[in-house]
C-alpha cells in the first residue's frame, strides 16, 4: 500500500490517469491491487518470474497477473512500473533498456543504499546483498545517471525518507531521528551522508527514440473521475 500511494501521488501531481499500467516484477501484485481501488477502468497487468508469488494470489477481475519476464511482454502500455527491481538484476542496464519499448511513461522506485555512513560501516551494504539480494547500490545521482544511460529521459524525481515507511524496527526509528532533521533542512545532502532514503522517478523515452505514441506531454486525464 505504501508504494502504491507514492505512485498515485506522483500521478496525481501530474494530473495523469493512464488507461493501462504494467508492473514488471510485481511480486504478488499488491501495488496493482491498491491502484485498482483508485483508478477505475484502468487496465492493470503484472509480470513476475516467480510462479510461487503469482500462485499465492487469488484471481481478480481488476488485476491480471502473469508469470514472466520482460521478454514475455508483447504489448505496449501507457505506464510501466518497476518498483525495487533493477538493483536485483545482474545486467541492470540491459534490463532497463529492454523495458523501453513497453510503455510511454515509466515510474521507478529505487533504494538508495549508498551513503557516507553505509560506505564507512560497510555492513549495511553487505546486509542488503545477503538479506534482500541487492546486487547494485545507488545514490540519487548514480540512479538517475543509470536510467539516462539506459536511454530514459528523467521527468521528475522525489526522495522518500524512512519516516514515510511503515514497519520500521525500534533501532531503525531511533537512527531516523537525525535523518528526519536532515531531510527537513537539506534533504539531498542528508540522503548522501546519512542514507536511509529511496528514490521515486518518473521517466519517459525521448521523442527521437520513442517506440510508441509518446506525446512528450501528459494527456491531462483527471486522476479521479
Amino acid at each position: 500500500p505504501w508504494k502504491a500511494r507514492q505512485v498515485l501521488s506522483m500521478l496525481g501531481d501530474r494530473n495523469f490517469r493512464p488507461e493501462s499500467i504494467v508492473d514488471i516484477g510485481c511480486g504478488t501484485g499488491g501495488v496493482l491491487k491498491v491502484i485498482a481501488g483508485v483508478l477505475n477502468g484502468t487496465r492493470l497487468v503484472g509480470y513476475d518470474p516467480s510462479s510461487q508469488a503469482i500462485g499465492m494470489v487469488d484471481r481478480s477481475d481488476r488485476v491480471e497477473l502473469r508469470v514472466g519476464t520482460p521478454k514475455d511482454v508483447h504489448e505496449q502500455y501507457d505506464l510501466l512500473l518497476s518498483l525495487d527491481v533493477f538493483e536485483h538484476v545482474e545486467d541492470y542496464i540491459g534490463f532497463l533498456r529492454s523495458l523501453r519499448p513497453m510503455a510511454d511513461w515509466f515510474i521507478f522506485h529505487i533504494p538508495l543504499d549508498v551513503s557516507a555512513q553505509s560506505v564507512m560501516r560497510e555492513r549495511p551494504l553487505l546486509t542488503a546483498r545477503s538479506t534482500v539480494g541487492h546486487l547494485h547500490y545507488f545514490t540519487r545521482g548514480t540512479a538517475l545517471a543509470s536510467l539516462e544511460t539506459a536511454g530514459f529521459e528523467i521527468v521528475c524525481d522525489r526522495l522518500l525518507f524512512p519516516n514515510d515507511m511503515p514497519g520500521r524496527r525500534v533501532k531503525t526509528r531511533i537512527a531516523n531521528i537525525p535523518r528526519d532533521l536532515g531531510r527537513r533542512l537539506r534533504p539531498q545532502l542528508s540522503a548522501r551522508i546519512l542514507g536511509g532514503s529511496t528514490l521515486l522517478v518518473l521517466a519517459s523515452v525521448p521523442a527521437s527514440t520513442s517506440f510508441g505514441t509518446n506525446q512528450r506531454e501528459f494527456p491531462g486525464y483527471p486522476l479521479v473521475s
